[in-house]
């Protein structure tokens, strides 16, 4: 069985701290809400009454339960997404579609293709050892003029 790559577990460090630390901090909270359930605090004695205010813990104890949840859940999706190949796969199949570059190819002329990165020119519309940046500005020039008229 191979290990996991050292730059690899660093993220997955970060992930189950992160995870851990939220359910702590709710688990707190939750602590403190049923430590002070007991009776309505001198601030809303005169606003709600007994009742209501019961309502109001087991809403806020049954809404950190499914944050709880939530945060396991988040959790373990987010490791198997970074972790079981669906990357490297959805993005092969990405790659397959739509090309290996996420810029979009801007045909000029059958001798000139531009790409955003990289400019292939050929070399009958392209002095020998001219700028890449001589081919742009001409791309430029050309497409100003077909949109002035």
């Amino acid at each position: 069985m191979a290990l996991m790559p050292p730059f690899a577990i660093i993220p997955l460090i970060l992930i189950l701290a992160r995870a851990s630390t939220g359910l702590w901090l709710s688990r707190l909270n939750q602590r403190h809400v049923r430590a002070h359930a007991s009776e309505v605090p001198a601030a809303f004695r005169g606003i709600i009454d007994e009742a209501m205010y019961h309502r109001s813990i087991d809403y806020t104890l049954a809404k950190s339960r499914f944050g709880d949840i939530t945060v396991v859940f988040d959790a373990v999706v987010l490791i198997a997404v970074l972790f079981s190949g669906v990357l490297p796969w959805a993005f092969g199949i990405f790659s397959a579609s739509f090309g290996t570059s996420t810029y979009v190819v801007v045909v000029i002329s059958p001798e000139t293709t531009q790409i955003p990165v990289v400019t292939r020119t050929s070399q009958a519309t392209r002095p020998v050892g001219s700028a890449d940046r001589t081919a742009s500005s001409t791309a430029s020039e050309i497409w100003s003029a077909i949109l002035s008229g």
